[in-house]
């Protein structure tokens, strides 16, 4: 949810690629094909199983020609700035039981301080506190490095 009031007074980016939008498994099959010697992940409507991985997000998005960096603090001047500038932000969540997680970033509200998050483990974008963005992430985790975009 994006908050009661709904988008207003968000600023949100849409996550697009610049020529085309590439699927999971084009993206899979881009970051896989030159370390696994794997061909095809998108064959059929069948999973290739070879190409369930976990992989670094920053190799994903270097193999699509979308990475780049992950120096930067952990603030919502960040966000502020890779938004206005039209890049979504991944962001390591680092749980407290020791799983990591990635989340994407794709808007903010300046006046009310929250961070429109949109995370694989839910349905939908949804507003977070930035505080607890970056202190206390769904009551189980913190905010652990940024993976920008280009």
């Amino acid at each position: 949810m994006l908050g009661s009031g709904g988008l207003h007074g968000f600023r949100l980016v849409c996550c697009r690629l610049r020529k085309s939008r590439l699927t999971q498994c084009q993206v899979a099959s881009a970051t896989l094909g030159p370390v696994l010697g794997l061909t095809d992940c998108c064959s059929d409507s069948s999973v290739n199983p070879n190409c369930v991985q976990l992989w670094d997000p920053d190799k994903a998005l270097a193999a699509i020609g979308h990475f780049a960096g992950t120096e930067g603090e952990g603030s919502l001047a960040t966000v502020v700035g890779q938004i206005n500038a039209l890049h979504p932000l991944g962001a390591l969540i680092k749980f407290w039981s020791g799983i990591f997680h990635v989340v994407l970033v794709t808007g903010y509200s300046d006046s009310q301080q929250l961070i429109v998050v949109c995370d694989p483990a839910a349905s939908q974008a949804f507003s977070v506190p930035v505080n607890a963005f970056f202190s206390n992430y769904n009551n189980a985790g913190y905010w652990g490095g940024w993976y920008f975009t280009a």
